[in-house]
């Protein structure tokens, strides 16, 4: 009889743990969906317009094409730089203007990133361009694969996903 006795005040204890465990859970997850909700009317960013700059094109400086420069081998854009008339095509393989002597491909990181510094400072690249110049930007968005429809009105409705590339072209104005 003692022994059934234990084994009911083990199984109310496991029962009351099992409780205390849903209560403690359940009381977490209003907390982090209160601290998002706080957070979210907190940050001031969340009100502002956001540009689209797949509709309107926009100016920028010259340490935004820098920096878009520098992140093109990274995440699998081309970019086109025209200055004084001349195009430079920045798109991971297929560069047209390699800046390093005795190179007529870059394959590396590394050597990427010379052309880059050597583009950034050579005369015949951005040296000569002052820090405030402004270039127009504008990207343009290309499926390279997937069933896409176009309406009318331009909408689009995804058929089949597929990847997509962009390019970015900045003019010099």
């Amino acid at each position: 009889m003692e022994n059934a006795a234990d084994a009911l005040k083990i199984a109310f204890a496991l029962l009351i743990f099992a409780i205390a465990i849903t209560i403690v859970f359940t009381m977490i997850s209003k907390i982090k969906t209160t601290a998002d909700t706080v957070l979210y009317y907190a940050d001031d960013t969340n009100y502002q317009q956001h540009v689209n700059s797949r509709e309107e094109n926009r100016t920028v400086k010259k340490a935004h094409v820098i920096s878009t420069l520098y992140r093109y081998y990274k995440e699998s854009i081309s970019v086109t730089v025209i200055v004084k008339g001349t195009e430079y095509v920045f798109d991971k393989g297929n560069e047209t203007n390699i800046f390093l002597p005795d190179k007529t491909n870059i394959n590396t990181e590394k050597e990427i990133e010379a052309n880059l510094a050597e583009f950034i400072t050579n005369p015949n690249g951005l040296g000569n361009i002052n820090e405030d110049a402004d270039f127009l930007e504008e990207f343009i968005e290309v499926p390279t694969s997937g069933i896409y429809l176009t309406g009318d009105d331009g909408s689009e409705i995804t058929l089949s996903a597929g990847g997509k590339k962009v390019y970015v072209i900045y003019t010099k104005l």
